[in-house]
């Protein structure tokens, strides 16, 4: 597996934070990702992606475990630059991630994720084929009902 050192090393990231910033505790990781800009995104995006897969996929790694408020980092950060990146990817991984975020999310939170990706990938097929599914796809559960 890659080293999170590695990768930003090779990236444009390693330029604006190391390492330790990244995966340390608050303010310096929210300090390292306000250097990120608009073009930063794909970087932070396909970033984030991979450590959530390595997460999800070593559960039982309780240091990369703990990585999962860096992640949720990076994510709002890239939210905030340029929410419609890539027809809605951002908002579409954080309908799988934000469960994993330590305060959790809300089923309305969800919904808004889920109706904004759908939006913003509206009538590009690319979106869909791009990513192996339609948004339309999903099935959603009766968030109105659920919230009261």
């Amino acid at each position: 597996m890659v080293s999170l050192k590695k990768l930003l090393a090779v990236t444009a990231l390693g330029a604006l934070m190391t390492e330790e910033q990244l995966r340390g505790k608050e303010p310096a990781r929210t300090q390292a990702l306000a250097k990120t800009t608009r073009e930063d995104v794909p970087l932070l995006y396909w970033t984030m992606a991979s450590w959530a897969g390595a997460i999800s996929q070593r559960k039982t790694d309780l240091e990369l475990v703990g990585d999962v408020p860096s992640v949720a980092a990076m994510l709002d950060r890239a939210l905030a630059l340029d929410e419609a990146y890539d027809l809605g990817a951002l908002h579409e991984f954080a309908i799988t991630f934000d469960p994993a975020r330590p305060e959790g999310t809300t089923p309305r939170r969800q919904k808004e994720h889920l109706d904004r990706a759908m939006q913003l990938a509206q009538g590009e097929p690319r979106a869909r084929e791009r990513r192996g599914y339609s948004l339309g796809d999903l099935r959603v559960v009766d968030f109105q009902t659920q919230a009261e």
